[in-house]
């Protein structure tokens, strides 16, 4: 979402990748249309919820947690435990900083935080993040947990903690591989950003040593949970 003083270089990219994967059943908005407006436009008929864009966990009022939309509109934690009603929707995910950080010093005895928030909404289950995570690896762990859930039929337990050994135990040489899928595109579609980024980000993994890891550590992937079914 624009505008926003830290836009995520990434973002549009990964949504981009993800909708493909959906064959044309899906809607999505970018930059300065992705506001609250737009997706409350969109939610009645969503089975998955995809946020690309900045969190904010509130630790003084947990209910004040926020998602940074487009044109400086906030969906508050507050907002979706008492005006949002998720009939089909089978899954939120949510990529984005801070979104499945918890209340444990006021509220011992409660889960108060985004997931908790979703599920209280009627939704089965919430991928959130435990801390503030990296844009570009970020956006390789969900297109792998996509193709795992969507074209492979796993669940979304199972296809997140194998998109998580996935990231962390690429080689370089498979990051270059995994890169040239998507610039040597023969007909890459119309302004598809992904095209551009893997282009100019394939040189990175290309020339250091193939074998090296470099979304090894921890940082870059444990800190996408799953709470549900």
């Amino acid at each position: 979402p624009l505008p926003n003083p830290r836009p995520l270089m990434y973002g549009q990219a990964e949504l981009e990748e993800i909708e493909v994967m959906f064959n044309g059943n899906s809607k999505t908005v970018y930059r300065e249309k992705a506001t609250k407006e737009d997706f409350l436009k969109m939610l009645p008929s969503a089975t998955h919820v995809h946020f690309s864009c900045h969190g904010r966990f509130n630790s003084g009022i947990p209910l004040y947690s926020s998602l940074l939309l487009a044109k400086h509109d906030v969906l508050t934690l507050d907002e979706i435990l008492t005006q949002f009603v998720f009939t089909n929707t089978r899954l939120v995910t949510l990529s984005a900083c801070q979104t499945a950080i918890t209340d444990f010093k006021k509220l011992i005895d409660e889960s108060i935080g985004f997931p908790a928030g979703f599920m209280e909404a009627g939704i089965p289950g919430v991928i959130g993040t435990l801390w503030s995570i990296d844009d570009l690896s970020t956006a390789f762990l969900m297109l792998r947990f996509y193709e795992l859930h969507i074209k492979d039929g796993r669940s979304p337990a199972e296809s997140l903690r194998s998109a998580q050994l996935w990231l962390r135990d690429l080689t370089n040489d498979e990051m270059s591989d995994f890169l040239k899928n998507y610039y040597l595109d023969d007909q890459p579609s119309e302004g598809r950003t992904m095209f551009g980024i893997a282009r100019n980000e394939f040189r990175k993994y290309v020339t250091p040593l193939g074998n090296l890891k470099p979304f090894e550590k921890p940082v870059y992937w444990a800190a996408f949970v799953f709470y549900g079914l």
